[in-house]
């Protein structure tokens, strides 16, 4: 898998994208073992780290956006640990 190694939130998007296909791959398409092995991937990249998100939830979110279309927001604050989404948030987002 290609992985981009830039800081800017495009790479970071991209990045996660790919973990997601690999994490899928290498499970077998089995999503509660796929969710596990990008949420321990995700732990390990220190640029997610950095910004203080919540693997758990940056993995359920990506999950999300994926099987919705929706384009993924890494500053929303529901993506932090104990954050709260955005007041009038829709899950349409």
């Amino acid at each position: 898998m290609k992985y981009y190694f830039g800081n800017d939130e495009q790479s970071l998007i991209t990045t996660l994208g790919h973990m997601a296909e690999e994490a899928r791959e290498r499970c077998n398409y089995n999503q509660a073992d796929a969710n596990k092995l990008m949420t321990q991937m995700v732990s390990n990249d220190l640029r997610f780290q950095s910004r203080g998100l919540d693997p758990n939830r940056l993995v359920g979110r990506v999950w999300e956006c994926r099987q919705s279309g929706a384009r993924l927001d890494l500053t929303d604050p529901a993506l932090l640990p104990g954050g709260q989404p955005r007041p009038l948030r829709d899950r349409g987002y």
